[in-house]
């Protein structure tokens, strides 16, 4: 940090808090205009809460929400600071502000998608509705929208949650942990889900998936009408190799829940086990588990108790 600043408040506190951003309108204009796809990060200020950001970095995030007027950003802080209240409990060092997914879609449907996730008894991103404004606090024509502000499953909340021992991949083959040693764990993982059949097949699906878990991650993404996902895309991959060295997912980008009208020609993909991904495109490893009645019949009661707990009340 270069400078240290201060907010002054002149608007009445609201419930919901706010994320002023300020960076130069040429730097912004060159940000969306031509780095939209390659990771590069411009100069920002952040304001938030009563605290100042000086020499912060922003960049875009998504792959098809980037051509969308409303972009996702990724912003991460000076080395040595972190941002807490009012957006984080646990303070963190980078986060994202997101948006919908589709023209169509509301950013409330995330934010109640990870709700879901947490009562689904997964471990889940710190994240809040906040309101953003770009280099005019409070004023109406800078405001940005809601978003909805979250951490990463960055070091930090891998190694609060249990997840930094192991090797974790991104959306298939993108790996984030134990990076000095080679992806030969998840290659051998799709070679055995696509080549073995049979009781060879069970008995593998047994020795390395943590099947209750992947089903729970099946059963979540049914009740929340979310499909835009798969092995190699909007989900994160994790062997507990230190461990049982069995694999589960840990749900992400979960921008498309609760989509009424995305992906209606599939309108039966509810009440099956989902054997398909990303725009229905196979999953070899969901096509691999569900073809043995046992562990479809695992996804149909946790769908049901999921289904029951989640809407079978007023919340």
């Amino acid at each position: 940090i270069n400078y240290y600043g201060y907010v002054v408040e002149d608007s009445p506190n609201n419930s919901i808090p706010e994320l002023n951003w300020y960076m130069e309108e040429d730097d912004y204009t060159d940000l969306v205009t031509n780095h939209q796809t390659d990771d590069f990060f411009f100069p920002a200020v952040l304001a938030i809460g009563d605290a100042v950001f000086d020499n912060s970095q922003v960049r875009i995030k998504g792959e098809v929400s980037v051509s969308y007027p409303k972009k996702k950003y990724k912003f991460e802080l000076p080395s040595g600071y972190k941002v807490g209240a009012p957006l984080f409990d646990i303070p963190v060092d980078e986060f994202m502000i997101n948006r919908w997914a589709m023209p169509n879609m509301a950013t409330s449907g995330e934010y109640f998608a990870w709700k879901t996730a947490e009562q689904a008894g997964f471990k889940i991103p710190q994240n809040k509705l906040g309101n953003v404004f770009k280099n005019s606090p409070g004023v109406a024509q800078d405001s940005q929208g809601l978003y909805l502000i979250i951490e990463d499953y960055d070091k930090q909340w891998r190694e609060r949650n249990g997840y930094e021992e192991g090797a974790l991949y991104k959306t298939g083959f993108t790996k984030k942990t134990r990076l000095n040693e080679d992806d030969s764990d998840i290659q051998s993982l799709v070679n055995n889900i696509s080549t073995l059949t049979g009781e060879d097949l069970r008995l593998y699906l047994a020795d390395n998936l943590n099947i209750p878990a992947v089903i729970n991650d099946h059963a979540l993404m049914t009740v929340i009408r979310a499909q835009d996902w798969g092995f190699d895309y909007n989900i994160y991959e994790y062997r507990d190799t230190e461990g049982t060295e069995r694999w589960e997912y840990l749900p992400w980008d979960l921008d498309s829940a609760f989509a009424l009208t995305y992906l209606e020609t599939g309108q039966d993909w509810l009440l099956k086990p989902p054997v398909t991904g990303q725009h229905g495109d196979p999953n070899d490893l969901e096509t691999a588990l569900y073809q043995f009645p046992e562990y479809e019949e695992m996804y149909y009661r946790r769908s049901v108790e999921l289904f029951n707990d989640l809407y079978g009340s007023d919340n």
